[in-house]
């Protein structure tokens, strides 16, 4: 990416600056494609940090040769303002004191022109890519005629002009004299375009693939779906859709019997989609999953296929395995298979890497047939039942009668082995998971599972500020220290509301009512039943008219819609944040506590670097603005625990703290194990640090343990790696 572009998106101001006392000395050493000595002009952008003005240094040099710039501490990009010449950015990090140095190759440009008649925007730019180098350039204007400064050399060329659909050119030879691309008709519109690899021994021309764009989700209204769903790739593997309607999509290449993986991309508006990896077209590898059911059940086994990519899933296919054998054909990558029955209970999970060669995996099953019965108290319940067990990955479902009795088969497993089991029952208000339930066989062999809750009741009543009951809401109840304890519960419309089953302990209590108005957090004690004491637990919830506040995401490229807007109040209690999308004026709504003025905000935008950031709202307005570039993040991070008290990794960043966890889209933290999550976000410094909510507000306040923090900043287009006490 150019210094141009660069500036043209982040500078919001300038500030010229030699340094200070606390600045070190970078010395870049400029190399030089030829042989004559010249020039330049060495550019120095600082990225900006919270609450802070971007700074830019130039200095002229001579290249090749020396060049010193002053620099204060911070991440830099170097490159160089110039048309005539090009400089390939880097950045470097300075540290106080400490002098740094950074080798540059300084290259001769010539002018590419080109014509685009009626084309109306006013922002283009101009990729070149080779086998070595890809990186993109700004373009200038004079009425319909574009002049795009490239380095000298061969390169395949993309011309991109904001709004409409780009333009490729092979094997363009930039020499010393002025190029011609002619005369270009754009098409206006959103447009997806990108590569197609083929594997093999050898690179084969990707000529003749077809790319299929499927839409997975709604397009914006008022347009219609785009009719070419079909592209194909030339001989140099480029492809591209015009005219999308904006929307979700799938897109997937094929040649014959062989295909790629299948990836979700999102279009925008009037921009253009850009598949940053291309898409690789292999030979099928047959996959034959044999199933085994040592009980000689009929269950109708059904064997699901997933692809995992950076730990995230996608569905594949779903085939039957009732003759006890299940085969796929799919490209070569990383999968996961599930044996599910005919009540899409799952009951073995199994990870495996697809190669060239067919690949055969065993699944045996062993049921064993548990009975047992469910109460409260001495009491029988109905409830729907749900057995987990970390050593297969099963997922068991079943049911209690009126009486509580059930019978379900499960996995076979020692009796020492813990079952985590998820109980609802909707018309006693239960909600309960109980983490370490155990099987017990008796000296007949019968296998049975008694489930015990206690005859507890936490109840209360919802009322506005006139002591009146309201309702259309429902009650958040969160156990302060118990794993996963969490129920929810209806208002009723005398605005009652009633828990049943919690174990003793702690609990914060919130109403939230439809209309966007909340109650404060109350915290209350459940005891544990006894004889002189019937259990119960009573609260009043007051609900109170919450501030509005109304935003708006914007972009480069005007508003965006299709945001999630998460807004965090930091100055008062809460349990419960709603994310809220962004309409198609890029516009949002969304309440906080009465009094409350400070917020953390998450902002995750389809096709632009997730935000995080702190700030204090004193108007009833805000304008959030989303950029695309930015960096690759990659938390590692261990078991989540649920634990309000219980230390845990949290991701801090521009004055915002937010659970490390919040960046996992696909929830891969709640199988309970460690995990890697992998996001794009923009630029800056960012830390992990293990503890508890109390310490919210010193981590706010800069105050980082290094013995339980970890930090670095994420430069842009790097990568930067945390570890959120994965190995702790």
């Amino acid at each position: 990416m150019s210094t141009g572009r660069l500036l043209a998106s982040i500078l919001l101001a300038c500030v010229f600056r030699a340094g200070g006392a606390d600045a070190a000395t970078v010395r870049a050493f400029l190399q030089r494609d030829a042989t004559d000595r010249i020039a330049v002009q060495l550019s120095a952008v600082r990225v900006r940090g919270a609450g802070e003005t971007t700074e830019r240094v130039v200095t002229e040099c001579e290249a090749p040769g020396e060049c010193e710039l002053p620099l204060r501490p911070g991440v830099w990009v170097l490159g160089s303002g110039e048309s005539g010449f090009y400089i390939r950015e880097r950045s470097i990090t300075v540290a106080a004191g400490l002098d740094a140095g950074a080798t540059l190759t300084v290259s001769d440009t010539t002018p590419v022109r080109l014509t685009t008649p009626g084309a109306l925007g006013g922002e283009a730019t101009m990729l070149f890519r080779s086998a070595d180098v890809e990186d993109v350039l700004p373009c200038e204007r004079t009425a319909d005629q574009w002049t795009c400064h490239v380095p000298r050399g061969t390169w395949d060329l993309q011309f991109r002009l904001r709004g409409h659909a780009s333009h490729f050119f092979h094997d363009v030879n930039v020499g010393t004299s002025p190029a011609a691309l002619g005369v270009l008709r754009m098409k206006q519109g959103a447009s997806l375009a990108g590569r197609v690899a083929v594997s093999g021994k050898e690179r084969q021309a990707a000529g003749k693939v077809a790319v299929t764009l499927t839409t997975s989700g709604a397009a914006s209204s008022g347009q219609a779906k785009s009719a070419a769903t079909v592209a194909y790739a030339d001989a140099k593997g480029l492809f591209q859709f015009t005219g999308v309607a904006p929307g979700a999509y799938r897109v997937q290449a094929r040649r014959g019997i062989e295909s790629s993986a299948t990836v979700e991309v999102t279009v925008l508006a009037g921009r253009e989609a850009l598949l940053r990896e291309p898409l690789v077209v292999a030979e099928p590898v047959v996959v034959t999953v044999s199933v085994m059911d040592l009980s000689a059940g009929d269950r109708g086994w059904q064997v699901e296929l997933s692809r995992v990519e950076n730990e995230l899933r996608h569905l594949v296919d779903t085939r039957s395995a009732a003759s006890g054998i299940a085969r796929f054909s799919v490209p070569p990558g990383s999968y996961e298979l599930a044996l599910l029955d005919d009540r899409a209970s799952k009951w073995a999970v199994r990870s495996m890497e697809v190669a060239q060669d067919a690949v055969d995996v065993s699944l045996v099953v062993n049921p064993r047939a548990v009975a047992g019965r469910i109460r409260i108290g001495e009491v029988g319940i109905p409830a729907a039942l749900t057995f987990h067990h970390g050593g297969t990955g099963c997922s068991i479902r079943a049911a209690a009668g009126e009486d509580g009795t059930f019978a379900v088969w499960l996995p076979s497993a020692p009796d020492s082995d813990p079952w985590r089991v998820e109980i609802a029952s909707p018309a006693l208000n239960v909600q309960r998971t109980i983490a370490d339930a155990r099987v017990r066989t008796d000296g007949a062999g019968v296998a049975r599972l008694e489930l015990d809750l206690p005859a507890t009741r936490l109840a209360g009543r919802v009322v506005d500020a006139e002591g009146k009951p309201v309702q259309g809401g429902f009650v958040n109840v969160v156990a302060a220290e118990a794993d996963d304890e969490l129920a929810q519960v209806d208002i009723a419309s005398d605005g009652e509301f009633a828990v049943h089953a919690l174990q003793a302990g702690r609990y914060s209590v919130r109403a939230l009512m439809l209309d966007g108005r909340s109650s404060e957090v109350t915290y209350a004690t459940v005891d544990a039943p006894d004889d002189d004491a019937d259990g119960e637990t009573r609260v009043t919830l007051t609900v109170s008219a919450d501030r509005v506040v109304r935003g708006v995401v914007t972009s480069d490229g005007g508003p965006v819609a299709g945001a999630m807007v998460t807004a965090m109040p930091t100055d008062r209690a809460v349990d419960f944040f709603a994310p809220r999308r962004t309409d198609g004026s890029g516009r949002f709504a969304f309440t906080l506590p009465e009094g409350s003025r400070e917020c953390d905000f998450e902002v995750d935008a389809p096709g632009f670097a997730l935000r995080l950031f702190h700030r204090r709202l004193e108007s009833g307005s805000v304008t959030i603005p989303v950029h695309q570039y930015g960096g690759t993040l990659r938390l590692r991070l261990p078991p989540w625990s649920g634990r309000e008290n219980v230390p845990h990794p949290w991701l801090i960043h521009d004055g915002a703290v937010v659970t490390a966890y919040t960046v996992d889209r696909q929830r891969t933290f709640l199988r309970g194990a460690a995990t890697v999550v992998e996001t794009f976000v923009e630029p800056g410094a960012y830390a992990v640090c293990v503890g508890t909510v109390q310490e919210l507000p010193a981590f706010r306040a800069g105050i980082l343990p290094a013995e339980r923090c970890t930090s670095g900043v994420l430069a842009p287009f790097g990568e930067l790696e945390l570890d959120g006490g994965s190995g702790r």
